[in-house]
C-alpha cells in the first residue's frame, strides 16, 4: 500500500509539474482531462491514506503481524500469481509472432503479478562447480 501510495503521489507531482510547465500555454482553456486526471489521483491517493491508516491500526502488535503472516502464506493465490510466458525472438531480439516462419529462439519464462505489480523473470539452476569461487567474480581476470 505504502509502494502504491508513493506511485500516485509521484504521478500528481508529474501531473502538476506538467501544469506549470509550458502546456498551459500551448493548451485552449486549460486541459479540463488533465484537471480531470488530477482530481482522480488526488481522491485515490486520499483512499489509499484511509486504507493505509487502517491497516496500521490492524497491525498494533505483533500478533497481529503473524496473524497477517498467516493469513498470505495460507492463502497465496490472492497475493501472487504466477503464469507462464513464451516468446520467440529473432536474432535482433525482436518478438515474433506465434506464426512466423522467421528463425528465432523461444524462451520460456515466468510472469509474476503481486498487488498490481507484474514482473517477469527466468528460474534458472546452477551446480556448485558452476558459480565462481567465494572470492567473487570480480578476482577473474576480465570480470
Amino acid at each position: 500500500m505504502e509502494e502504491q501510495r508513493r506511485r500516485l503521489q509521484a504521478q500528481l507531482r508529474a501531473l502538476r509539474g506538467h501544469a506549470q510547465g509550458l502546456r498551459p500555454l500551448l493548451s485552449s482553456a486549460g486541459d479540463v482531462p488533465d484537471a480531470r486526471r488530477a482530481a482522480d489521483l488526488e481522491q485515490r491517493l486520499l483512499q489509499m491514506e484511509e486504507d493505509l491508516v487502517a491497516a496500521r491500526r490492524q497491525l498494533g502488535t505483533l500478533d497481529d503481524y503473524l496473524a497477517q503472516v498467516r493469513e498470505v502464506l495460507a492463502h497465496p493465490e490472492d497475493y501472487l500469481q504466477v503464469r507462464p510466458l513464451t516468446l520467440r525472438l529473432n536474432r535482433m531480439g525482436v518478438k515474433l509472432d506465434a506464426n512466423s516462419t522467421e528463425p528465432g529462439e523461444t524462451l520460456n519464462l515466468i510472469e509474476l503479478e503481486s498487488m498490481g505489480e507484474r514482473r517477469i523473470g527466468s528460474l534458472v539452476r546452477f551446480t556448485r562447480d558452476e558459480l565462481p569461487p567465494d572470492g567473487g567474480a570480480s578476482e577473474r581476470p576480465g570480470w
